[in-house]
């Protein structure tokens, strides 16, 4: 849930990118991934919030599970009752994508830690958030059916989904210069 706000969160708002510049690309991403689940949090915060669910069964998602994964909705229940915010929150019964053994290829997880693959609920940012993690952590410790089904871009849909983030980042921060994209402000490879 909410979290007070990040070096990167404070970097950018103040407009110093040079205290980024000590952090290595896991601690921004790593940062970067507090500031934006606060992002995520606050629609489920607001006291007028009742939980109706945004997703439905067969939406193909993105779940961050450690990693993020691939997954497929397969069931919708609103009776989670998040402990931060003592509250009913949907959740969904999720199918990992090319997961064979079946007491591990299920999971629930709560609305908050789903993005939307494709559609209208879909946020570009979300999934470029979500590559830079996977491909700025190292998979080698994980177990081999961990690794089936992480979450990365096609090259054409990040071409698709970068341009869209950086053209949100560059007018977020009134940056003019087209050359700055979000991964080269962050020193992503």
């Amino acid at each position: 849930m909410a979290a007070s706000s990040s070096p990167v969160e404070n970097a950018l708002l103040d407009g110093k990118d040079d205290a980024l510049a000590s952090l290595s690309a896991v601690d921004k991403m790593s940062q970067l991934s507090v500031s934006l689940q606060k992002i995520r949090d606050r629609p489920y915060e607001d006291p007028k919030y009742v939980a109706k669910p945004l997703y439905k069964i067969g939406d193909e998602v993105v779940v961050c599970s450690q990693y993020y994964y691939f997954a497929t909705i397969v069931e919708v229940a609103v009776d989670f009752e998040c402990p931060e915010l003592h509250k009913i929150v949907p959740s969904y019964r999720l199918k990992y994508r090319d997961w064979r053994k079946y007491d591990t290829a299920f999971e629930w997880a709560v609305e908050y830690d789903i993005s939307a693959l494709y559609g209208s609920l879909s946020n570009p940012f979300e999934l470029w958030f979500a590559h830079f993690w996977n491909s700025s952590h190292k998979w080698s410790k994980l177990k081999k059916e961990k690794k089936q089904g992480i979450f990365v871009l096609t090259k054409e849909h990040y071409i698709k989904i970068a341009k869209e983030v950086d053209e949100q980042f560059r007018e977020s921060f009134s940056i003019d210069d087209p050359q700055i994209t979000l991964q080269k402000f962050f020193g992503l490879p």
